[in-house]
C-alpha cells in the first residue's frame, strides 16, 4: 500500500503530515539528540577523555 493511500485511511485525520526534509532542524539543540546522547552516556561504565581511549567492547555499543 502506498504511503499516500495509508495516510488517507479513516482514523488518521488527527495525525500530522511529516515533511520528508525537516525544516529548521537543529541537531545541536534538538530534544531527540539530547535524549539519545543521554542514553549513550548511561550505557558507558565511566567517562572517557576521547573516543580512542574507550575500550573496544564499549565502542561496539
Amino acid at each position: 500500500m502506498p504511503v499516500e493511500v495509508l495516510v488517507l485511511e479513516p482514523g488518521r485525520e488527527h495525525l500530522r503530515v511529516l515533511h520528508p526534509i525537516p525544516q529548521g532542524f537543529n541537531k545541536l539543540s534538538n530534544g531527540i539528540t539530547r535524549c539519545i546522547n543521554q542514553m549513550m552516556y548511561f550505557m558507558l561504565r565511566r567517562g572517557y577523555l576521547t573516543y580512542s581511549a574507550m575500550p573496544n567492547d564499549e565502542r561496539e555499543l
